[in-house]
């Protein structure tokens, strides 16, 4: 990827978790998976890993991210993906006990539900609120949840303790061409 190229990316990432951290619903979740596609992050184990949208005959892109680890890849629900986001945010979200004692700093968002006038159909926008999350799991069992982790990461939705960071930062961002 050219110099030019990169940084209009990178300028585009960062607007799109600018517009999260505004207003933190799921179109703009749905932003920033689209903008990080194809750059590499690692899981808080150290595990280096990339996502890519497949494009569907609608010519949007599907709702299922490509992990791309090693030889294989692994499918990634966005209901996957939504679970996880909702489970930072909603009080009500089922969480175990255990759960809830690794992540330290969540406490009830307040959030607002709203009517898009265009579609008619209603939206959470949740007050944006960073949280440590000590672990993967802690964001609920879900499949795919260290890959999620490690987005929510980058999104700049959560913390981390100072051992995952380390391991998640190993070095600066690059798209994978």
């Amino acid at each position: 990827m050219h110099t030019e190229e990169k940084n209009e990316q990178n300028i585009r990432q960062q607007e799109a978790v600018h517009r999260m951290h505004e207003c933190c619903t799921e179109e703009n979740l749905w932003r920033c998976i689209a903008e990080f596609q194809n750059t590499r992050m690692w899981t808080a184990s150290g595990l280096p890993f990339q996502y890519k949208l497949k494009v569907g005959r609608n010519g949007r892109f599907t709702k299922e991210l490509w992990v791309d680890r090693r030889e294989d890849s692994k499918s990634l629900a966005w209901s996957s993906v939504k679970l996880a986001f909702h489970s930072l945010y909603d009080a009500e979200a089922e969480t175990s006990q255990e759960n809830i004692e690794c992540m330290e700093s969540m406490k009830h968002t307040d959030y607002t539900d709203q009517t898009d006038q265009a579609e008619g159909t209603r939206i959470r926008k949740y007050h944006y609120n960073k949280k440590l999350v000590l672990r993967p799991k802690a964001l609920g069992d879900i499949r795919g949840i260290s890959y999620i982790y490690a987005l929510f990461y980058r999104f700049e939705l959560i913390e981390v303790p100072e051992k995952s960071r380390e391991k998640m930062n190993q070095e600066p961002s690059e798209a994978i061409e």
